[in-house]
This record gives structure tokens, C-alpha cells and sequence, in this order.
């Protein structure tokens, strides 16, 4: 009984350890999200972007905060609701996004017009 309680103890600290990890970056996401839509010339430089005017602008600024807004918001979504179906969004984001745009930029397929 005693290792039991203190198997779940151990479980309990783990699984609010493992949740602050989850929500440091979730909260960074969101507040980086919600720059991009408020104040986006001075959170660009820190992604060594500039703001250039003209054709582009808020389709760049729209991207990049719906970008972090989603990945945070998904991710406090799994933390609050404990359903773990809501982190997939964010994985696919990060991980397969990349690869996509590589596999559409760099083929040697041309579409004919």
C-alpha cells in the first residue's frame, strides 16, 4: 500500500512537471501570436524579417501570428481539457510543415499552364 502511494506521488509530481514544460512554451507561442497581430514591427527583427510595404504585408503578418497563435492555443487547449488529440496540431505544424514546403518548393515536377 505504501509503495502504491508513493508510486502515484511520483506520477503526480511527473505528469505537473511535464505539464509546466508544455505550458512555458504554449504561453511564449500565444504572446508571440498576439505581437505579430498588435505591434508587428517590433517583433519581426527578432525573426531577422523586415516589414516591407506593399504587396505581402498583412498576408506575412497574418501568417505568422495565426502560426504561433495556433500552436500555443492547441497547446493550452491539451493542457486544460487533458485531451491529448489537441497536441497533434501543433506536432504537425512543426514537424511535417517544413518537409511539405521543401517537397513543393524543390520539385521537379512543373505544372503546365
Amino acid at each position: 500500500m505504501v509503495v502504491q502511494l508513493g508510486k502515484l506521488k511520483m506520477e503526480n509530481t511527473l505528469n505537473r512537471i511535464l505539464s509546466l514544460v508544455v505550458l512555458l512554451p504554449a504561453i511564449l507561442f500565444v504572446v508571440t501570436g498576439l505581437r505579430w497581430l498588435v505591434a508587428p514591427a517590433g517583433v519581426a527583427p527578432e525573426f531577422g524579417l523586415t516589414l516591407d510595404h506593399g504587396v505581402g504585408l498583412s498576408s506575412r503578418v497574418g501568417d505568422m501570428a495565426a502560426f504561433f497563435l495556433t500552436l500555443g492555443l492547441c497547446m493550452l487547449t491539451a493542457l486544460v481539457s487533458r485531451r491529448h488529440i489537441w497536441y497533434y496540431p501543433p506536432f504537425y505544424v512543426v514537424h511535417h510543415g517544413p518537409r511539405a514546403h521543401h517537397r513543393l518548393a524543390y520539385s521537379r515536377r512543373r505544372v503546365r499552364t
